[in-house]
């Protein structure tokens, strides 16, 4: 137990941080529920009894306007805006963090040098891969929590969203087609967290090849994320698409813009960059893990290494 202190520690973190932010988006949504709920009944009084109209004849005449509706979307955004948002770019460096513990371990200690008189190269690596995957079971029941609430909070539709389309922030985020379809928003939106996260997971995996102390190999592949980002921010969209081509359909290569999966350009554009990316990082992962003696050259050298 105590040579997985270190991971046990990124993971009791890590759920701290969520039960944190888990707390406080429930709070924040049973207040606004209870003060819309209050509103409404007051609303009611204010139509229905003539001696309440009389007595709170100036609050019943504002009332309206602060009155607020919202629906399933609205609820989504707001979560998603005072939950993960808050630590999107703390994150890749969790999911880093469980992801790279266990391989490298694996290297720096030089296991698969005993490992190969028992069992093939071919299963070391999907054993290692698949422990380094794993990790995604941590962040699946963070991404459930925030549909959870937001579905038990309105329920999954979208009415306000879609009659509302000039005040609503949920049509100012989201595309037609995810307004009138709710639930494929949800699904979809899951989907390119899984896609953006096994991004950051493979991103690791390159880096751990050469890097096999744990936390060189943490830092470096969250640097290189950045990187990458930087590169297709400002490069890509700043530069091309915004003072040259003069549209915003640079914000697709934002992969570190998984929270509200902004799709402006069209319902699937959010799946497209990091969906290539990932899979140019599964032929960089084929390609350098494929010879067997250059990675037990490479363990032999980090084993006596102290960092």
């Amino acid at each position: 137990m105590k040579k997985y202190k270190n991971l046990l520690l990124t993971i009791n973190i890590l759920i701290i941080v969520i039960c944190f932010f888990a707390i406080q988006c429930i709070s924040n949504v049973k207040t606004i529920n209870d003060k819309n709920a209050m509103l409404y009944e007051t609303h009611q009084k204010c139509l229905n009894n003539n001696d309440y109209r009389e007595q709170y004849d100036y609050y019943c005449n504002s009332i309206g306007d602060y009155v607020e509706k919202t629906d399933f979307l609205d609820n989504y955004e707001f979560i998603l805006s005072n939950g993960i948002s808050k630590i999107a770019f703390i994150m890749p460096m969790f999911i880093l963090a469980t992801s790279l513990y266990y391989i490298s371990k694996y290297f720096k200690n030089n296991i698969i040098k005993n490992e190969l008189n028992r069992i093939s190269y071919k299963q070391i690596i999907k054993k290692l891969f698949r422990k380094s995957y794993f990790s995604l079971i941590f962040i699946v029941p963070f991404i459930l929590l925030i549909i959870y609430i937001s579905i038990i909070s309105n329920g999954i539709e979208s009415s306000y969203s879609v009659f509302n389309a000039d005040s609503s922030i949920a049509s100012a985020l989201w595309t037609s087609f995810y307004i009138d379809n709710p639930l494929l928003l949800v699904i979809f939106h899951v989907i390119s967290l899984l896609i953006h996260f096994i991004l950051y997971i493979n991103v690791g995996l390159i880096v751990v090849r050469k890097y096999h102390n744990y936390y060189i190999a943490v830092l470096l592949s969250y640097i290189t994320l950045i990187g990458i980002e930087a590169i297709l921010e400002f490069g890509l969209n700043v530069i091309i698409c915004n003072m040259i081509l003069k549209n915003n359909y640079g914000e697709i290569f934002n992969i570190f813009n998984y929270v509200f999966f902004d799709n402006h350009v069209s319902y699937l554009a959010p799946f497209l960059i990091p969906f290539i990316l990932m899979l140019i990082t599964f032929i960089i992962i084929f390609i350098i893990y494929k010879e067997k003696e250059l990675l037990v050259i490479d363990c032999e050298k980090s084993k006596g290494e102290i960092i």
